[in-house]
């Protein structure tokens, strides 16, 4: 089992989703990872984003869990932050040519339709509202 805490990161209507790119596919995930042992939920998030995106949110509620074949996957909304958004040290160091990552914010009421994963769409534009 894998566990991970995911951040809805929202700013005026916009998600801020990582694009993925490998050679034979194109895909936007949220940004989180996975939960360490003797970590929280919460603690991972703050540890992730700090990581792969050098952010500190200021604002984290948990708004709904997703289980999975693979686990439960933790989701926080963050509706306030330190810290622009770069791609962080962790994240570069495994990107390669054949593995890339780009930061995009995107229209939470237009989420692209290679958005992973698909079944929680409604319930983040829900939270926008």
């Amino acid at each position: 089992m894998r566990n991970r805490a995911v951040g809805i990161i929202l700013n005026n209507g916009k998600l801020l989703l990582l694009r993925r790119v490998k050679p034979d596919e194109e895909y936007f995930v949220l940004p989180g990872g996975g939960i360490e042992e003797g970590e929280t939920p919460e603690q991972a998030l703050l540890r992730e984003l700090h990581d792969e995106l050098g952010i500190e949110p200021s604002t984290h509620e948990k708004v709904f869990t997703r289980h999975t074949d693979n686990g439960e996957e933790h989701y926080f909304l963050i509706t306030a932050h330190a810290g622009t958004p770069n791609l962080g040290p962790e994240i570069r160091a495994r990107m390669t040519e054949e593995n890339q990552y780009f930061i995009h914010w995107v229209d939470v009421m237009r989420l692209p339709a290679s958005f992973q994963p698909r079944e929680i769409q409604e319930r983040i534009r829900a939270l926008k509202m």
